[in-house]
């Protein structure tokens, strides 16, 4: 009941500190969930069609290629498949689409229909549909049933795309049933595609399943502009990148954490200023220390629990729109990627709802071990539970002006020498300084009220006076 009674009397600090912990729950969440999206976008991406593909041949400016290389690689690597793709909007749908020609056959083994029979070709065929239609129609297209299911498409639909700045009408000739594919992944026959588009002649990339040996092979004969690389090492660099955003942005998102802590301690702290009398009688009357740790980690506690639930909510609208920003940011600075899925899992619920407790419990801890020093005899005396910080102010500034120079030489030497892939130095550096700066607050709050001290007196008088004391 005294919990629910400090909650209701101090309903100002309470909603800010919900809100505190709500943003930095809900930035953490929604951040979390666009980098890994992001991240399962690339894999798939450079995974493509072929998942065993070990290798794959471009063009280190990525841009377009002769097929002739292709002819060559075959001769010394069958298991080959060669790929032109590019991207299309969907002006209709507001949407993105990966458009991939590929040799179909060869990738036959790879794709699997909806609601398909068994089949030829490792599950392509099945007895509804006509390849004869497929390889006839120049613009026709295979497009996942995810992407069917999410904008309610169908087999016989056209989408119009904007595709090297002009409308394509593109006919969905069937749905494929494949967790290889990316959801915005439409498939066209290789032919079909460069004829359609106008790319006669041209490749995006060859996947390759060979060997390390092979792989040196053909890497000897390939031209100046054409690279080959391992997938594994595609997916490495590219994931190394949306990790560099992550950080960034979690970073930001700790900060906000960090606010709510500090709201919920100030909560918590005034609450127990507030209460010093009637903690003094429970003393009195025999409660102990741990009964009053109890009470005000409990008030913590139901804020960070409310703060979380909200802060879960929000993560979901802060995903949505961090997918968005992580999509084009990257789309712009590397390569276009599509990210469909922002919903946040029940693993990152549990996660988020799991930090927020533990945030919770942290910003409440100390004003709770606080309350419970007070004893029984000081709530008669006013200002004594103040009183007791006054005689550490200059050694907590002191030590507030130490962590910010620690944490500046902590900064400094991650960027001269980073001994981590992750900015470990650089962020812990940046902590130290806010926490330097928290601790010499109260110091630069006192010398600034004896600076406005006399204006103050001068221009309000007594109103004045009472206001600087207070």
């Amino acid at each position: 009941m005294l919990v629910i009674r400090n909650i209701r009397e101090e309903k100002f600090l309470t909603v800010l500190s919900i809100i505190g912990i709500a943003l930095g729950i809900g930035l953490f969440t929604g951040v979390k969930v666009a980098s890994d999206r992001a991240i399962t976008s690339f894999e798939s991406e450079i995974r493509g069609i072929n998942p065993h593909a070990t290798h794959e041949i471009l063009d280190i400016s990525e841009t377009d290629f002769d097929e002739q290389i292709y002819r060559d690689v075959r001769f010394v690597e069958e298991d080959s498949l060669p790929v032109i793709k590019t991207f299309g909007y969907l002006p209709a749908l507001h949407d993105t689409i990966d458009i991939n020609g590929v040799y179909t056959l060869k990738a036959a083994q790879f794709l699997t229909f909806s609601q398909r029979n068994k089949g030829l070709a490792g599950g392509l065929t099945y007895k509804n549909t006509d390849w004869e239609i497929f390889y006839r129609t120049i613009n026709g297209i295979l497009a996942t049933k995810r992407f069917c299911e999410k904008y309610a498409l169908k087999k016989g639909d056209t989408l119009n795309a904007l595709v090297y700045d002009r409308e394509y009408a593109l006919k969905i000739l069937d749905v494929l049933d494949s967790d290889v594919l990316p959801t915005n992944t439409v498939t066209m026959d290789i032919g079909n595609f460069q004829e359609y588009f106008g790319k006669a002649g041209y490749l995006s990339r060859i996947d390759l399943a060979t060997d390390q040996h092979t792989a040196d092979e053909i890497r000897k004969n390939l031209p100046p502009h054409l690279a080959l690389k391992q997938k594994e090492e595609l997916f490495r660099n590219r994931k190394a990148l949306v990790m560099s955003f992550r950080y960034n942005l979690q970073f930001v998102s700790l900060i906000a954490i960090l606010v709510g802590i500090f709201l919920l301690y100030n909560t918590v702290f005034i609450t127990v200023i507030k209460r010093r009398s009637e903690i003094g009688i429970l003393r009195g009357l025999g409660a102990d220390r741990k009964t009053v740790i109890l009470m005000f980690t409990v008030q913590g506690f139901v804020l960070g629990l409310v703060g979380s639930l909200l802060g879960i909510i929000l993560g979901q609208f802060a995903a949505y729109f961090s997918v968005i920003a992580v999509e084009k940011t990257i789309s712009t600075l590397y390569s276009t990627i599509t990210v469909s899925d922002y919903l946040i899992t029940k693993r990152d619920a549990i996660m988020a709802l799991v930090l927020g407790m533990v945030v919770s419990l942290v910003a409440s801890i100390v004003p709770s071990y606080e309350a419970s020093k007070i004893r029984p005899h000081e709530t008669s005396r006013e200002g004594s539970f103040e009183g007791r910080y006054r005689r550490y102010q200059k050694s907590v500034s002191v030590a507030g002006i130490f962590c910010i120079l620690s944490g500046l030489i902590i900064a400094y030497l991650d960027y001269r020498n980073a001994p981590f892939a992750f900015p470990l130095l650089a962020y812990l550096g940046i902590l130290f300084i806010i926490g330097g700066f928290t601790l010499i607050a109260p110091f630069y709050l006192s010398l600034m009220l004896r600076f406005f001290e006399q204006p103050a007196e001068r221009l309000f008088r007594s109103m004045g006076n009472i206001t600087i004391g207070d």
